[in-house]
């Protein structure tokens, strides 16, 4: 599940670099600092995932609750940062936004699910 919600976050807010007029050093500076971000998100997403987990773990009887409540939570989460990163679409700064938004709002459900 998480596999596929990284990859589709990553094609949806994909955007395509090596049209911008970038020397090779600018280039690999982007796309470190993106990749950074990725790795970021990827990891926040590892440490939801055992959040979640460990709700689930201690309150089986809201197994249900829980897992629907990190679905809608996710679904909001990506809304959200379509909203908030609209104006930056196509941008350099795109992927890079899209993850700190990504980053923030995956933190605040851990801190929710941390009760």
């Amino acid at each position: 599940m998480k596999i596929k919600l990284l990859f589709l976050l990553t094609a949806v807010f994909y955007s395509v670099s090596s049209m911008a007029a970038f020397t090779n050093n600018e280039s690999e500076q982007l796309s470190e600092i993106n990749t950074k971000s990725k790795n970021r998100v990827s990891e926040i997403i590892g440490v939801l995932d055992k959040s979640i987990n460990e709700q689930i773990s201690n309150n089986p009887e809201k197994k249900k609750r829980i897992l629907e409540l990190k679905n809608a939570w996710g679904i909001l989460i990506i809304k959200k940062c379509q909203l908030e990163t609209f104006d930056s679409k196509g941008t350099d700064a795109e992927i890079s936004g899209v993850n700190d938004c990504l980053y923030n709002g995956y933190q605040r459900e851990i801190s929710y699910f941390t009760w």
